[in-house]
């Protein structure tokens, strides 16, 4: 047991059985959130969007409780909920509930979840509408649209770098078969991480935990090795019939186990985040071309990549795109001022006090798959003292690895006026 005293939490971590890990944040008095991570996203399966159907199915109706609405209402009967999520990694199960002694309820659903879904032609067929219907609202959203394009250039040449596309034709092409062998072969057997935060002891958990699912491989023997990098094509476009254009620029990096995340945080949250941000300052209140940015440090078992974002007239994307090159280049050269550096930790570290106030907070947070990759990295004051000890020296060599013009990749959705965007780094 570690305690982190700043926030009132004890952390427990182990193994269950021979492949299974647990991170535990036991906080008195808290509602208790549980987080189960399967080794099933979208690049281990065969179809594009099966990681993603199945996830439905698997909350659509069990042998005991045979469909959504009579498997929600004992959760909902103790103030609780379920749900899930699927990416290009993981296929991951969550339920919260207010209070401990419902705790017994809980797991004897998700054991059901998990173990007797029901595939029934009916539900498979009702799931299908409303995921062709989720789809339809996801990907007409260009933010959204644009950094699926980007992962494809960061992961070309790699499972995980194929358009995460769940149009319809992909969808209807997926039958009840796909789905069984998709969940007796691959879910089924797949490597998994729990994480729970709450009031409960690690006693009351872990050995259910032990027997509601036994994988055959551990995290590290599924994500055994790094993706490749291929820059075979840098620019990727997807036309649209308006005049707005969504930009994605960045580069690949490393896996969360490399030691660069503290210093690629660092720059993302002076470049990026926040309304004091250094492309907030220089885009929206000196120029007025965008009304905000973003982007990420994304980091997991075998991969990594590091981007910025935003959204602009396209008449104007030029510029805002030389004024991010501008902005990236100085911090290779400059590094960041040791006034700036020291703002820009306190952002970011005095800020979790504020984010980590709920059970919901701890799971997201320990359920990322940067964290799961690498707890020892990312457990919370691990995390903040790495923070602090991020030098000007550290960011401009890690800014010197990473941000080189044979490793840039660029995405945007928009007119065809994009198409003479030009890269000057």
């Amino acid at each position: 047991m570690k305690k982190l005293t700043k926030y009132n939490t004890n952390y427990f971590t182990g193994t269950i059985g021979v492949n299974t890990t647990y991170h535990l944040f036991q906080r008195e008095g808290q509602p208790i959130c549980i987080k189960a991570s399967f080794a099933a996203g979208a690049r281990f399966a065969a179809k594009p969007g099966l990681a993603h159907f199945l996830e439905h199915m698997l909350l659509a109706g069990t042998e005991n409780y045979p469909n959504k609405r009579i498997l929600v209402t004992p959760l909902e009967n103790i103030g609780g909920s379920i749900g899930g999520t699927t990416d290009m990694d993981l296929l991951t199960l969550s339920l919260e509930i207010p209070e401990k002694k419902d705790l017994s309820i809980a797991l004897s659903i998700l054991d059901e979840v998990i173990n007797k879904p029901l595939f029934e032609n009916q539900t498979i067929e009702t799931e299908r509408g409303a995921i062709l219907a989720e789809s339809q609202i996801r990907y007409r959203k260009k933010e959204i649209r644009v950094v699926d394009l980007a992962d494809t250039l960061y992961y070309q040449g790699t499972p995980c770098g194929i358009l995460f596309s769940e149009n319809e034709v992909a969808i209807n092409s997926i039958s009840k078969d796909d789905l069984i062998n998709f969940y007796e072969k691959i879910f089924k057997k797949s490597s998994i991480n729990w994480t729970i935060s709450g009031d409960i002891e690690k006693e009351d958990v872990v050995g259910t935990l032990a027997t509601i699912h036994k994988p055959t491989r551990s995290f590290n023997e599924t994500f055994s090795e790094k993706l490749t990098v291929a820059r075979v094509k840098t620019i990727e476009i997807e036309n649209s019939e308006d005049d707005v254009a969504n930009l994605y620029f960045g580069f690949r990096t490393e896996s969360a186990g490399q030691a660069d995340a503290a210093s690629l945080d660092v720059i993302s949250t002076y470049l990026f985040r926040g309304r004091g941000c250094k492309l907030q300052e220089e885009l929206r209140y000196k120029l007025g071309l965008i009304y905000g940015c973003g982007g990420d440090n994304f980091l997991s078992f075998d991969r990594g990549d590091w981007s910025i974002s935003t959204t602009c007239h396209a008449d104007n994307a030029q510029k805002v795109l030389d004024t991010i090159l501008r902005e990236v280049g100085l911090i290779k050269n400059k590094g960041i001022s040791e006034e700036e550096l020291e703002l820009t930790k306190n952002k970011i570290i005095k800020n979790n006090i504020i984010k980590m106030q709920t059970s919901r907070s701890w799971v997201e947070v320990a359920s990322k798959t940067s964290f799961l990759a690498s707890p020892e990295k990312f457990l919370i004051d691990d995390y903040e003292k790495a923070i602090e000890n991020v030098s000007n020296s550290s960011i401009m060599e890690v800014a010197k690895k990473y941000f080189s013009s044979n490793n840039w990749y660029l995405s945007m959705c928009g007119p065809k006026s994009l198409e003479n965007i030009k890269v000057s780094f």
